[in-house]
């Protein structure tokens, strides 16, 4: 499979996660920012590309990149304030585009950026 192969695949996994038109969507299309897919929708869309492009995991290290659910959704937090669970908050530092993706699928490795 060719690199305008795999964008098309991953334009159309990410357009029906984030809800945004495929055709508006290219290689430096932020994961996080431009679509705001973070928490259980990353890993529906990393999930569901895997399974098309058996994505190699080694060196992906997932919390670099985005942020769990209890990150993103504030009453979780506050929950497990109550119940003195110690989950630290942090933002994502490293963005994702989709042109990574496209790169990680086509290398068959992920590549730190």
């Amino acid at each position: 499979m060719n690199k305008y192969e795999i964008l098309d695949k991953v334009k159309a996994v990410a357009s029906d996660i984030s809800g945004v038109d495929k055709n508006k969507l290219s290689m430096s299309t932020s994961i996080n920012n431009d679509l705001k897919i973070d928490g259980d929708d990353i890993e529906d869309l990393i999930r569901l590309l895997d399974k098309e492009f058996h994505l190699n995991y080694e060196g992906f290290d997932f919390s670099r990149y985005f942020n769990s659910e209890n990150e993103i959704r504030p009453v979780l937090s506050i929950f497990n304030k109550i119940l003195n669970k110690n989950v630290p908050q942090k933002l994502t530092t490293y963005d994702v585009t989709i042109g990574d993706i496209v790169d990680w699928a086509y290398n068959g490795y992920w590549k730190e950026s």
